[in-house]
Order: structure tokens, then sequence, then C-alpha cells
């Protein structure tokens, strides 16, 4: 990650990125991470790399065990309890992280 993606972003967003990319083995560039503002954007980016041939279940994209171990990894990194972590949560407007 670039200085200039720390202060697009803020080090907790950051941080929160690294941990994801860690996690799952990926690497999520600048430019794609300063675009990923939600939580349901950053999974979706996630389940694309992982998994980008995967059908979609009939009880929707938010679900299963790689949308736990997903929501695991932010309520671990975040400390934002897991009912707050909606798909549409704004990292910074909805969940206070700079």
């Amino acid at each position: 990650m670039t200085t200039r993606l720390l202060i697009e972003m803020g080090l907790d967003t950051v941080e929160m990125v690294m941990e994801v990319e860690s996690t799952f083995g990926i690497a999520i560039p600048d430019a794609d991470a300063a675009k990923l503002t939600t939580v349901g954007a950053l999974y979706d980016y996630v389940s694309g790399q992982i998994a980008p041939h995967t059908v979609v279940a009939a009880y929707g994209p938010y679900a299963g065990e790689l949308w736990e171990l997903y929501l695991d990894v932010l309520e671990r990194e975040i400390g934002i309890r897991r009912v707050a972590l909606r798909p549409e949560a704004r990292f910074v407007q909805d969940l206070g992280m700079d």
C-alpha cells in the first residue's frame, strides 16, 4: 500500500484491507482498494478473486462459509460487532473508520 492510499483511506481502513489480503491470500491494488467503500463491495471483490466462477446460492451472495470468514476478519480487525457489518454499511460514514 502506498502513502497516497493511506491519505485517501485512513490507517484503520488500510490495516483492515491488509488483513483481508493476508487472510484470503490476495492482493488488492491501491486503485481498487480506494473504491471499496462498503462491507459488501469489499466482500464482492474478495469473493471475485477467490471464487470468480462460483454460482450464488438461493440465499444470496452474503451468506455461507466465505461470508462468515470475511465477517470474522472484519469483526476482529476493526472491533465492530457483526450485526453492524451489513453489506451496505460504509466503512467511514457508517462504521466510523478513518
